[in-house]
């Protein structure tokens, strides 16, 4: 019997990527639902562009400032179990690429996993050459992955979940399963060969791109009052190697860039524990994952950083009265 493959991503200006990150992964999946965070990029105009051709993606608003990832892509998750015939979903982001031997390897390996687990996939970085044209169909193809790869990995939640208390922990990472007055505990996974199936992750692109990102998304999560001390610590690193000691200003934060060879420093450690980072040196290899696929919206598919300014300023206002 065929499974039924849905994935679910939360996104937050991602313009220059969203529209090869629906058309590659659903050339995996069957559904797609992607949570439209707050976009103020072309994000939320691409997204509606793909469901009007009758794409298999379901698009939804979330209004909210503050990164509530677990939340929401727990949400989500519930109500697409317990209202379509999903019998699992992928949870992503919009970086993140599926690398699969093929359909019918990857459903094998599904049906191979024990009842009362979930599954996670290998999670491996892929460089760009930022030397190149700002062309998303050329940054992805010249992407180069990142040896030696880190242990990473990104989950998948299986049918039988929804009728067990297990969440989606911040970052998509793993699920963790509420016990009462027990507390909450880590759910022992299923882990997936990289032959069968892995996520190839691009999460820089350009300097425009990840200022822009690293900049908003470390304000989101400043003003979450329930934020843990290692919370996003690549959202750290980065907006140090941004700010340094400037004063945080929105006219300091819409200029703010880096060079590519620190764009590089960066993505190739990206995510990694200091223990990790020094465990390199790291290198590039070929190792190609985009799906044969075309942009339709090519025109959009440019970050605008200066576009974030109003986002940033609304963070870092709500950082400096305690407003949530």
């Amino acid at each position: 019997m065929t499974m039924n493959l849905h994935g679910v991503a939360m996104v937050r200006n991602e313009a220059d990527i969203v529209e090869l990150f629906v058309r590659h992964n659903l050339t995996v999946l069957d559904r797609l639902t992607v949570v439209d965070h707050g976009s103020v990029d072309a994000t939320s105009s691409i997204l509606a562009a793909l469901a009007r051709e009758k794409l298999p993606l379901e698009v939804i608003r979330e209004a909210s400032l503050e990164f509530r990832q677990s939340e929401i892509v727990t949400r989500e998750v519930r109500r697409i179990l317990s209202t379509t015939e999903a019998d699992f979903i992928f949870l992503l982001d919009a970086d993140e690429f599926l690398k699969v031997g093929s359909r019918s390897r990857l459903e094998t390996a599904l049906a191979s996993m024990p009842n009362e687990m979930y599954a996670v996939q290998s999670w491996r970085t892929y460089v760009p050459d930022f030397s190149g044209p700002l062309d998303p169909v050329q940054i992805l193809r010249s992407a180069r992955k990142v040896v030696p790869e880190g242990g990473g990995h990104k989950a998948v939640v299986a049918r039988h979940s929804l009728k067990s208390s297990m969440y989606v922990a911040e970052g998509n990472h793993h699920l963790r399963k509420r016990l009462g007055n027990m507390g909450d505990f880590d759910v022992e996974p299923f882990r997936l060969r990289t032959e069968d199936s892995a996520l190839a992750h691009v999460p820089v692109r350009s300097a425009a791109q990840f200022s822009a990102k690293v900049l908003v998304r470390w304000h989101a999560r400043l003003i979450r009052p329930d934020r843990r001390e290692l919370l996003g610590r690549q959202w750290l690193r980065a907006y140090d190697d941004l700010i340094a000691d400037k004063v945080v200003t929105p006219e300091i934060l819409a200029h703010a860039t880096l060079p590519p060879e620190k764009l590089t420093e960066l993505a190739m450690t990206y995510g990694l524990t200091k223990a990790e980072r020094l465990a390199g040196p790291f290198s590039l290899v070929e190792d190609p994952f985009l799906a044969d696929v075309r942009i339709a919206y090519r025109d959009l598919a440019k970050p605008d950083p200066f576009a974030l300014v109003p986002q940033i300023t609304r963070c870092v206002k709500n950082l400096a009265t305690g407003a949530v």
